[in-house]
């Protein structure tokens, strides 16, 4: 018997390819703001948050595709082979992107010029 492909499974992966993108291309946003932010960071501000905004947006995508990813393991007589896929590439999204949080916070205060006075 031949056994069709997860529709949660599939989800699951092209939510993990579509946050793959989006959040290469809001850091890639991000990082290009960088000289601007350090020449005048108020006036630039809303661009910031709008980067900020979108890494949010895919991370909850990638959540939802994680979630997803394990409805697609436990359904029966499905290959769960885009379950799989899809579970491992946002997990491994999501934890880089708490690794980066985690790594911006603890080098913060090394950072000079953090806790100058205006």
């Amino acid at each position: 018997m031949e056994t069709t492909h997860s529709r949660a499974g599939i989800a699951s992966f092209l939510l993990a390819a579509v946050s793959v993108v989006g959040l290469i291309a809001a850091f890639a946003f991000a990082a290009s703001m960088a000289p601007l932010l350090a020449a005048d960071p108020e006036a630039h501000l809303g661009r910031m948050l709008a980067a900020v905004g979108l890494m949010c947006l895919f991370v909850v995508t990638a959540l939802v595709g994680g979630v997803l990813g394990i409805v697609g393991l436990f359904q029966k007589q499905r290959s769960r082979l885009f379950s799989i896929l899809g579970l491992s590439i946002n997990a491994l999204l999501v934890a880089a992107v708490m690794a980066l949080l985690l790594f911006g916070m603890i080098s913060a205060p090394a950072l000079p010029g953090t806790f100058d006075a205006p």
